[in-house]
């Protein structure tokens, strides 16, 4: 297929490492990735980055806090640009898939690589998307992202991560839920994630650790890129 993405996500002095994954699995599929930084309050800006560029994929990453206005604006937004395809991911899509579905084209439960693979490929249906398998976590495209993103090129302190998940069981976090707590949320559908996830005692956002030789080349990438 291929085209324009526009990935979306909170501003932080901490680069977007997740979006910055999806944006190399785009870049694999042979899609054009972009990011977007947005602080409060800034999705009035976003529109006039959608106009500047044409994007026809705009994905979200979706936390419980700024799923209101995410979702406000998604609402406002879909009508006017039904070409648009929009992708939604992350905790709170992942824990009320129904509620958050509605919102968008695509709703993504659990680890979104190869859901977002898939997606981009053509072959996910609309609505609520699974992994169908798991992938290992790429090296971040982090290239084009410190080209447009010159603060988070130009600092001194870069981030990585070596693993997925939490070993933890902290009542409060959407790391510790697990698939069988989410048996009547995705009701005939919950044996498919149940199955890719490893059972129902499996967490959501399953743990995972990268291979070291696989972070060595993240680092020789890391310096490669970095200005």
């Amino acid at each position: 297929m291929g085209g324009k993405v526009l990935l979306v996500g909170p501003h932080s002095v901490i680069e977007p490492l997740g979006l910055m994954a999806l944006s190399k699995i785009a870049a694999e599929e042979g899609w054009d990735p972009d990011i977007e930084l947005i602080k409060p309050g800034g999705f009035n800006s976003l529109e006039r980055v959608i106009a500047h560029a044409e994007p026809d994929i705009v994905g979200s990453s979706v936390y419980t806090g700024n799923h209101v206005q995410t979702f406000n604006w998604l609402d406002n937004f879909r009508p006017e640009n039904p070409e648009i395809k929009t992708v939604i991911g992350g905790p709170h899509p992942t824990c009320y898939p129904a509620e958050s579905s509605v919102h968008a084209d695509f709703t993504v439960v659990s680890e979104g690589l190869n859901a977002f693979r898939r997606i981009l490929q053509g072959t996910a249906e609309p609505g609520i998307v699974f992994p169908q398998e798991l992938e290992k976590l790429p090296i971040p495209n982090r290239e084009k992202f410190y080209k447009t993103h010159r603060a988070h090129g130009s600092s001194k302190i870069k981030s990585m991560i070596t693993s997925a998940g939490c070993p933890f069981r902290c009542g409060h976090c959407y790391n510790s839920v697990e698939v069988r707590h989410m048996a009547d949320a995705l009701g005939e559908r919950y044996p498919e994630l149940a199955r890719v996830l490893g059972g129902p005692n499996s967490r959501l956002f399953p743990k995972s650790t990268r291979d070291v030789q696989d972070i060595l080349r993240e680092v020789e990438e890391l310096k490669r890129v970095s200005p």
